[in-house]
């Protein structure tokens, strides 16, 4: 690995791939990997649309901002509780491509005890009165404490789907957890969500619905897993493994959740210092614009494992190759939904009830904190796959910190603006070091001008757009709908016969045919 690290910094040593039978980071086989993950996303996005819908309209925005306050707390945890494993098996798996399967798989069912075990903690603790404590004196909103001790209860289900889920997409077969957190989950919440409102149940209703989503979820992946990671019944020595696994995923693990806590940064003081209307109306806001990271999540669901791989094998110009592919296709997809919310963002959100209003100026910020994370944010495998976890978790704390600060002093005085400005800032910043240092990793960007030209002509498209519908005197619903139909329709017709047909565009448009 030294050797090969040198090789890769310094230009030193010529790279000598090992045999690999098969191409794993060809275009043909992202794009099947990412169909799976994206067709669950899909799933998952409307799903999460129309709950998002129903809970909105019965809650309103002040209960909304109470229980997507508990849940931001809650997903902090879990970040915490699955100690870094649902990244770090990916690095494992990718490593350990070709070594003996049942030494992996034995090291698995010993991570899955551990992390198990570490998720009981923070359950005990809420249950102890941390809940009561917190509502008494950091969160002063009716109802918050019950809801936190309600979604606790998740707290181990969604460990064991997370280390899980690493397991699967370190060994490319991102498909079982696709079905588990994709659709069963939020399935199974919202059939309970739907049965506990008919039967007047509200705050408590979509906190229990949540709890028993990740119960389902996570008991269906269990099972199946006992299938596809059978462990063999002979005793191997398996801890000198799992503690090295341990030891990378442990600084994985406080970078995701440095990375989670400068993501809810604005989460946490707002509701700190606003009230709870405001606090909902701004996490409804933020719930939608994760829209914008559809296709970078699909895509990113087995990147890590490839990066991995490659850098293991010496190879850098597929590694290069397989992030320029990653980073061109999640533009693609991304830019109509950022554009979407870019212009009609602020008529989307009154779908919800009259009580989510929020400023323009809001929903661009942090729609554009969306977009560079989505196009820049495979940087950080760049990084945390080839042994640079440590960089990239410097960079991940020097976001956080510029995120606490800019909360601290804008929130109070500027409320959901200062919020945004703080996200935006933070995200924009951690992004731009990534791509930094990751091009000393690589000796090359993974993209070049014609991505921003691509992202300049999409934005211009949806501005005609609005411009031209908005001269046309519609009602409000039907000015949005026609403007998006008419945005979606130019960019469709741009893309194809402006970007797909251009050189490297054609060689693209040919694999997702073939």
């Amino acid at each position: 690995m030294a050797t090969i690290d040198s090789a890769i910094e310094h230009g030193s040593a010529p790279l000598k791939p090992r045999d690999a039978p098969r191409e794993e980071g060809s275009p043909r086989r992202l794009l099947g990997r990412a169909s799976v993950a994206g067709a669950g996303a899909v799933y998952q996005q409307c799903v999460a649309f129309l709950s998002g819908l129903v809970v909105a309209r019965v809650l309103g925005a002040a209960d909304y901002g109470v229980f997507n306050l508990a849940r931001n707390l809650l997903d902090t945890a879990t970040i915490g509780t699955r100690l870094g494993l649902d990244i770090g098996l990916q690095r494992h798996f990718g490593e350990t491509k070709s070594a003996d399967d049942s030494l992996r798989l034995r090291v698995l069912r010993r991570l899955r005890l551990i992390a198990a075990c570490v998720a009981l903690l923070p359950v005990a603790a809420v249950m102890l009165g941390l809940g009561d404590a917190l509502e008494a004196h950091v969160y002063h909103h009716a109802g918050f404490a019950q809801a936190l001790s309600c979604l606790a209860l998740a707290l181990p289900f969604v460990t064991d789907l997370g280390v899980l889920g690493g397991a699967y997409r370190g060994s490319l077969r991102p498909g079982p957890s696709v079905m588990a957190e994709y659709v069963l989950m939020p399935t199974a919440r919202l059939l309970v969500i739907i049965a506990l409102f008919l039967a007047g149940w509200r705050l408590w209703a979509v906190a229990a619905g949540t709890t028993m989503g990740s119960v389902v979820a996570s008991a269906w992946l269990a099972w199946r897993a006992r299938r596809d990671f059978p462990v063999a019944a002979a005793s191997l020595n398996c801890w000198p493994a799992a503690r090295r696994v341990i030891g990378y995923s442990s600084v994985l693990a406080v970078a995701v959740l440095v990375t989670t806590l400068t993501s809810s940064m604005d989460v946490l003081t707002l509701g700190r210092f606003g009230t709870a209307a405001q606090l909902g109306q701004y996490s409804l806001a933020k719930t939608l614009l994760l829209l914008i990271g559809f296709f970078s999540i699909a895509f990113n669901q087995t990147l890590g494992a490839l990066v991995a791989e490659k850098y293991f094998r010496g190879d850098r110009a597929g590694l290069v190759r397989v992030l320029s592919q990653t980073t061109r296709w999640v533009a693609l997809g991304t830019l109509p939904v950022f554009a979407i919310f870019l212009f009609w963002g602020t008529q989307l959100m009154l779908l919800f009830g009259p009580t989510f209003v929020v400023p323009p100026a809001v929903m661009a910020l942090l729609g554009g904190g969306q977009f560079v994370l989505a196009l820049f944010g495979s940087m950080g495998w760049a990084l945390s796959m080839t042994n640079r976890h440590v960089l990239e978790l410097g960079i991940l704390v020097a976001g956080l910190l510029l995120s606490a600060v800019l909360c601290y002093l804008l929130v109070p005085a500027h409320g959901q603006l200062g919020a945004a400005v703080a996200t935006f800032c933070s995200i924009t910043f951690v992004n731009a070091a990534r791509t930094l240092y990751a091009r000393r990793v690589l000796r090359a960007f993974p993209y070049d001008s014609r991505l921003l030209l691509m992202v300049g002509g999409g934005v211009l498209l949806a501005f005609a757009a609005r411009l031209l519908v908005g001269g046309l005197g519609l009602a409000p619903f039907w000015s949005c709908a026609a403007g998006i139909a008419l945005f979606v329709s130019a960019y469709a017709a741009w893309c194809w016969f402006g970007v797909l047909r251009h050189d490297k565009g054609q060689g693209m448009r040919a694999n997702a045919a073939g």
